[in-house]
């Protein structure tokens, strides 16, 4: 319960920036909101979204302690970088229809490698696993 009050203040502010900027009233957060590098942070959110957590994650396993304040800059950095990448070089020509002509063939593949992935996937589980791919020796340690 306490993540949902945490974010019931930030759910808030967001319904008073939008009830301030409805007819034509709030022109000065109109004006803050239309400022290119906020607009263009906006345009990047879903890339930068999909992207901050792996950097963290990976960032985190490579040090194996709390980032300090320049890792943490560095993260952020390297979030945005990719994100950028990301937005430019995959979400504009998919949306443009330049990365793949139709998205017919994309859907297909997608649903090859899906079910793909299905059936590996309960090759293993039928195999209960592999047992076979590791030693007796190693079983006995998880025993």
């Amino acid at each position: 319960m306490v993540s949902g009050a945490a974010a019931l203040l930030p759910c808030l502010g967001t319904v008073g920036l939008i009830w301030a900027g409805e007819g034509g009233r709030g022109g000065e957060v109109v004006r803050i909101l239309s400022w290119r590098p906020l607009v263009f942070i906006g345009l990047i959110s879903y890339s930068l979204y999909l992207w901050h957590w792996p950097v963290r994650a990976f960032a985190r396993y490579w040090e194996l302690a709390p980032p300090g304040l320049g890792q943490k800059l560095l993260m952020v950095a390297a979030s945005i970088a990719l994100a950028v990448a990301s937005y430019f070089l995959v979400e504009q020509p998919f949306r443009r229809r330049k990365l793949l002509g139709q998205r017919t063939p994309l859907f297909r593949g997608a649903l090859a490698c899906a079910a793909g992935l299905v059936g590996l996937a309960s090759l293993v589980w039928l195999a209960a696993g592999l047992p076979q791919r590791l030693s007796e020796e190693i079983f006995a340690y998880g025993r």
